[in-house]
């Protein structure tokens, strides 16, 4: 009696707070901006998104919010057929229904407070970086790069499954996550729009050589194999500064490569890390300067292939990653920004694909009109060792206070081989719109 009693209970006990339903469909074509006549125009995706979320509160504060992203797609170009999802833990995967069809549960947690504590529990994201672009203390989530950085980085965000935790501590604000969740980087298999192609990214295979593929399994010890972090933020002397530590496995695979008798072999596994990084950011008038930076104990770059045998782990070295933004809001309804973002590796050697120091020059401009009825955003990327990057333009129209229009262009330019040019032929122009009820 006392059991069927408890269920009872646990039944009835959300009826017992209001319950929040919010909708929101987003529909997108895209066409190809290709050089071809014959291609360009062409549909690259017809993406249907719809967003539903729950929340509720009940008498003691606690909240439940959940999110669910059902997605259709018409063209079956980004993501062809149905992804294997192997860098994703067993519970964190989307319910793939068929070719175009999918379902994921993007967050699903409860929070509130005891006392002056704050927790949240469950699936999540953690953001410790607000870089524009690329990212560089915004490392807690893996990314989903189906449509590599044109999409929204909320979109790319991968929701873990975490604990957060955050008090007081005098006068900081300390916060503690634990993530028994072993998701990482999600990328484009062969075959997809979007793969990668860059050798600064990916082994390029000689075809007339036999090639081996070993792959070692994925971290998968619930305790011994989860995350670890903390940070503390505060406003000392007119800055808002955050100190960080995480203790994680790099969300994107190692790759080692040895010639041996003729035969390619190709060797990847995931590897543990520490990083350290501090923010800063500062109010200077019309103006405010901002910046972000990181050491990686073991990042995994690409390495060129060896007739020497060596390891994942061999090749990891320390890395030193930071940026540096400046922003300007002195005109109306404006926003500009510039942002200057540096890599560099600590311990490289002869074998490396990508440039020991590495820079990027990042532009946004924010432009608001008619009353915030119609707004306008502009982002571009530019590699300084490449020559290469990325520019994005769009527009939004807000038609009602539930429907909003939007028109864009996604471009990439610059050398096949680059990180950003390898996409070049990926091009678009965007119309959508979203309606919200």
């Amino acid at each position: 009696m006392r059991r069927l009693h408890l269920l009872l209970v646990l039944a009835s006990a959300p009826a017992l707070a209001e319950l929040e339903i919010r909708n929101t469909l987003e529909s997108k074509v895209s066409v190809y901006l290709k050089n071809n006549e014959q291609e360009r125009g062409a549909i690259q995706a017809l993406d249907n998104v719809l967003r539903t979320e729950l929340e509720t509160t009940f008498d003691n504060g606690l909240r439940l919010f959940a999110e669910v992203a059902t997605r259709y797609e018409a063209k079956d170009r980004i993501e062809p057929s149905k992804p294997k999802q192997d860098s994703s833990s067993d519970i964190n995967r989307r319910w793939l229904i068929n070719d175009n069809t999918e379902l994921e549960l993007r967050e699903f947690y409860i929070d509130g407070y005891v006392g002056s504590v704050f927790y949240r529990l469950g699936k999540q994201q953690t953001v410790w970086g607000q870089s524009d672009g690329l990212q560089v203390l915004d490392v807690v989530n893996p990314m989903r790069y189906r449509e590599f950085i044109s999409d929204d980085i909320e979109n790319r965000r991968i929701p873990l499954w975490t604990a957060n935790i955050e008090f007081p501590v005098r006068e900081w604000m300390m916060q503690v996550i634990w993530i028994p969740d072993q998701t990482y980087h999600l990328y484009p298999e062969s075959g997809a729009e979007y793969a990668l192609s860059s050798p600064k990214l990916t082994p390029r295979i000689n075809g007339t050589q036999q090639v081996v593929l070993e792959k070692e399994a994925k971290p998968s010890k619930l305790v011994k194999d989860s995350d670890f972090g903390f940070r503390f933020t505060s406003f000392v002397g007119g800055w808002d500064i955050g100190l960080s530590y995480l203790y994680q496995y790099n969300n994107r695979r190692g790759v080692e490569q040895q010639i041996k008798n003729g035969t390619h072999i190709i060797n990847s596994k995931y590897i543990r890390t520490h990083l350290l990084g501090s923010s800063f950011a500062k109010a200077l008038g019309s103006f405010s300067i901002r910046g972000e930076l990181a050491y990686l104990s073991d990042s995994v770059p690409l390495h060129n292939a060896s007739t020497e045998a060596t390891t994942v782990a061999a090749n990891a070295t320390g890395e030193i990653k930071a940026v540096v933004g400046i922003d300007y809001n002195g005109i109306s309804d404006t926003f500009l920004s510039m942002q200057l973002f540096t890599s560099r590796l600590l311990d490289a050697n002869q074998n490396l694909v990508r440039d020991e120091t590495e820079q990027q020059l990042s532009f946004l401009v924010k432009r608001d009109f008619l009353n915030q009825v119609l707004s306008i955003e502009g982002l571009v990327v530019h590699s300084l060792n490449d020559s290469d990057g990325y520019w994005h333009l769009n527009a939004n129209y807000k038609f009602r206070s539930n429907i909003t229009f939007s028109m864009g262009f996604n471009a990439y330019y610059g050398d096949e081989l680059g990180i950003f040019g390898q996409f070049k032929e990926a091009s678009r122009a965007c119309l959508g719109f979203t309606y919200s009820f």
